[in-house]
């Protein structure tokens, strides 16, 4: 699913990137530390050389074949789009904050989804961001503010996208958005992001 997931997202905003995606992923089992307490979590070294990047997630999520639930799916697509983003700001050897990556994943789960599930735009909207809860394991305030912040973001946008774009035909148009906002650098994303109204 990992590896699927890499596809449809490097598909949708026209990426090549020049990865193996499970050659970065650890099952959390092989994990030396018992400290991590999400089902995934990227990992971020940097050094002088280059920025070492893991993604540990709960070996149950590596080994399942099908029957996917949404929410599994959405920890998959979350930890996937952090490490694609990861690997693109490294590229153009610039920095993103926290808030920016959290704010991608928002979209990207979206965005995979609308266009992969057929699901409606707006009962997706529902179901991501206005029914979502923040996991009880994140217990620190300035984390939990980050995450009410983009998931704040994300649903204005997700709504501005379905207003905006609301029929098939409008596909390439939407895709267009998407990809543009994609590469936006971290500020400039989020305040077009946080001016974009339904």
């Amino acid at each position: 699913m990992f590896q699927s997931v890499l596809d449809h997202l490097s598909s949708l905003y026209r990426l090549h990137p020049t990865f193996d995606i499970n050659a970065f992923i650890v099952p959390r089992s092989q994990w030396p530390n018992d400290d991590l307490n999400r089902p995934e979590q990227v990992l971020v070294k940097q050094t002088d050389e280059a920025l070492e990047l893991a993604l540990v997630v709960d070996d149950a999520l590596i080994e399942k074949r099908n029957n996917w639930s949404l929410e599994n799916l959405c920890i998959c697509v979350e930890g996937v789009s952090h490490l694609l983003y990861l690997a693109l700001v490294a590229e153009r050897d610039r920095q993103v904050s926290q808030l920016e990556l959290e704010l991608q994943a928002e979209i990207d789960k979206f965005a995979l989804l609308l266009f992969t599930t057929g699901t409606e735009a707006q009962d997706l909207i529902g179901r991501l961001f206005v029914s979502s809860q923040i996991r009880d394991s994140v217990v620190c305030e300035q984390e939990r503010s980050r995450y009410e912040e983009a998931n704040r973001l994300a649903l204005r946008y997700c709504q501005y996208l379905a207003y905006r774009f609301p029929r098939n035909e409008q596909t390439g148009s939407l895709l267009s958005e998407l990809r543009r906002v994609y590469r936006m650098s971290g500020t400039g994303k989020i305040a077009y992001v946080s001016e974009c109204r339904p």
